[in-house]
């Protein structure tokens, strides 16, 4: 079974200049800090592995104990940093007194273009959904427009050039691809765990609201199909969704057209957006709903 509490789903948002959204991953200029009222997220399903689902090549359904909710400005690049290399090989730390990285794992939307800004090249360094290594990728350019790889939710970077640079004051990290000047990073992020109230989760959607509270809405999960009835589309570990189609038998499915429970969560953290240019990213779903209102 999965390690639910190392496959937390991630979730990047920012504030809204509008008092109502639909559709996902916008960017906006918001000239005030503000509480989000309402903000409702998709969660999964999220499946392991690569290309088409089947019996040949089953990708496990993985599922979610929680979510992890990262508010930041227009820069996501965390500006914590430390002296040493990041071994090309294997993505660990390694030894050097010469050369800066990132201490953190910085979270990224899969298949998205970012623009990176800095004073000299870099080496990005990607991870999967659960920090595992995965690839390495020589001399990103000082200033250059990139796309995250599919199966990458994470990077890191490390600075070809002596520590003496204080990069720290010049590097930025942007959603969307588009060129902005540098602006120090402003963030915060929030943890939204139902593992008490609903256990492991494998699909559904989260509406978090301004008073403390949030409403969990979970799709119907078969651990092993039998011929059961599917009221919508449906996501399975051995099979490309097809209209009029049934599941393999013994495959892991979801049902994305019902409802098995809802739970109100309590004592959820309020979130709060930034002044100025702010995006919204739901990785790996879609942001549904979004209002604000003044602090």
């Amino acid at each position: 079974m999965a390690n639910v509490m190392e496959l937390r789903r991630r979730i990047i948002m920012n504030e809204p200049h509008k008092d109502t959204l639909a559709g996902s991953n916008p960017a906006f200029e918001s000239d005030m800090a503000a509480v989000f009222k309402n903000l409702t997220l998709t969660i999964g399903p999220v499946q392991s592995g690569s290309g088409d689902p089947s019996s040949a090549n089953p990708r496990a359904i993985i599922g979610f104990d929680g979510v992890d909710v990262y508010v930041s400005n227009i820069n996501t690049w965390d500006e914590i940093t430390e002296i040493g290399d990041i071994d090309t090989s294997t993505g660990a730390n390694a030894d050097s007194d010469v050369k800066l990285r990132t201490k953190n794992h910085i979270p990224v939307y899969p298949g998205t273009k970012y623009y990176s800004k800095a004073p000299v090249t870099m080496d990005r360094f990607e991870y999967a959904m659960d920090k595992s290594f995965l690839r390495h990728v020589a001399d990103t350019a000082a200033t250059k427009e990139w796309t995250v790889s599919s199966d990458c939710y994470y990077v890191r970077f490390c600075l070809n050039s002596s520590y003496g640079i204080a990069y720290k004051q010049d590097v930025l990290l942007n959603y969307p691809d588009t060129e902005h000047d540098y602006h120090y990073h402003e963030g915060k992020s929030a943890s939204i765990s139902w593992l008490t109230e609903a256990g492991t989760i494998y699909g559904g959607s989260l509406a978090v609201h301004d008073d403390g509270t949030a409403t969990l809405t979970v799709y119907p999960y078969y651990s092993s199909y039998n011929g059961e009835t599917l009221t919508g589309p449906w996501v399975s570990s051995k099979d490309v969704y097809a209209a009029g189609a049934t599941p393999t038998t013994g495959a892991q499915v979801v049902d994305l057209g019902g409802i098995s429970n809802t739970y109100t969560l309590t004592g959820i953290a309020k979130l709060k957006s930034h002044k100025g240019d702010n995006k919204i990213l739901c990785e790996p779903g879609a942001v549904s709903a979004i209002y604000w209102k003044h602090v």
